[in-house]
């Protein structure tokens, strides 16, 4: 029996039932129209080199395969793919070619305008806030010097605004402080036995009305140096 419930013939001639009947032309149009479900044998066209899988309008989803031998041609999305000791004809790619450059060339330009836009904005802003600051620098002889030392004082009834600070040191031990005198405010700080520099720039922290910046230094080398600059702006 077949597995759409088929007898099979023993004899040489055999009657169908009408339902038997019906299950074989059914069973024969799947096969005409959906064609086998799995194949336990290798696939061999009669002839070679006549038959498609797949139309041009009718194509299969998605094939999956451990080997493909093509003799002729392979095309991905109407090109073809190019093979060991094909010709490559630049005709045919100065084109495509030619339309990446010019857009890279204009995206490059309207990039180039708009940071040049944005360095004449930073400049102008530097410009004028610049004009607003002071700033100054001290180099501290550890030998003849000791902590704290005055950095910076405001005008009397003004508070100072620090915009930002570096300290370099030659010590090797220690840690180098710049802060507030009343609030203890921490503006900048360099463990010296780790850095021999550090910095910030464009940092605000305020003070209180009258309040000085003083320099702080301690367990330094013998004889450390320190060179600390500082801006600011008095408000």
């Amino acid at each position: 029996m077949s597995w759409r419930g088929v007898p099979k013939n023993k004899e040489e001639y055999m009657v169908l039932f009408a339902d038997e009947w019906n299950t074989l032309v059914d069973a024969v149009d799947e096969l005409y129209v959906y064609g086998p479900g799995s194949i336990g044998r290798d696939l061999t066209p009669t002839q070679d080199g006549k038959f498609d899988i797949g139309k041009e309008n009718k194509k299969f989803k998605n094939v999956y395969a451990l080997y493909g031998e093509f003799s002729n041609d392979v095309k991905v999305q109407g090109r073809r793919v190019l093979k060991d000791l094909d010709p490559i004809y630049l005709a045919d790619l100065f084109h495509d070619a030619y339309l990446k450059i010019i857009n890279a060339v204009k995206q490059a330009i309207a990039q180039s305008i708009f940071y040049a836009y944005l360095i004449g904005q930073k400049q102008t802003l530097d410009v004028d806030t610049l004009k607003t600051e002071e700033g100054d620098s001290w180099f501290i002889d550890t030998s003849i010097e000791s902590s704290p030392k005055l950095l910076v004082s405001p005008s009397l009834g003004k508070r100072l605004a620090t915009r930002s600070w570096s300290i370099q040191t030659d010590s090797s031990a220690g840690e180098i402080f710049i802060r507030y005198a009343n609030t203890l405010k921490v503006i900048g700080w360099l463990p010296a036995s780790k850095y021999t520099q550090a910095g910030k720039d464009r940092i605000i922290i305020r003070g209180e009305k009258n309040e000085s910046i003083f320099a702080y230094w301690q367990d330094l080398s013998t004889g450390a140096k320190i060179l600390i600059q500082l801006a600011w702006k008095e408000e």
